[in-house]
């Protein structure tokens, strides 16, 4: 996969959302290149820059979320198409 080429659309966080919605944006994970999506953030999303910066405990993704996890909070971002 290549990263560059996501389109990422920032939807929520787990506070404030069922467990029948966080099992359904959890389905399928797995580990993100961590490299890979630190440089996303950094040249294509600078409004979330500071997330990145700020050393995440894990970065993982599914076919429809790039997940980041800080804090023991994740947050959701909808992988809305590839370019």
């Amino acid at each position: 996969m290549n990263y560059q080429n996501l389109c990422l659309n920032f939807e929520s966080t787990c506070v404030g959302i069922s467990q029948e919605e966080w099992d359904f944006k959890m389905q399928g994970t797995r580990k993100a290149n961590r490299k890979e999506v630190e440089k996303l953030f950094k040249n294509q999303y600078p409004e979330f820059k500071e997330l990145v910066e700020l050393n995440p405990y894990d970065y993982l993704i599914s076919k429809d979320y790039l997940i980041i996890i800080h804090s023991a909070i994740e947050y959701f971002f909808k992988i809305e198409s590839e370019v």
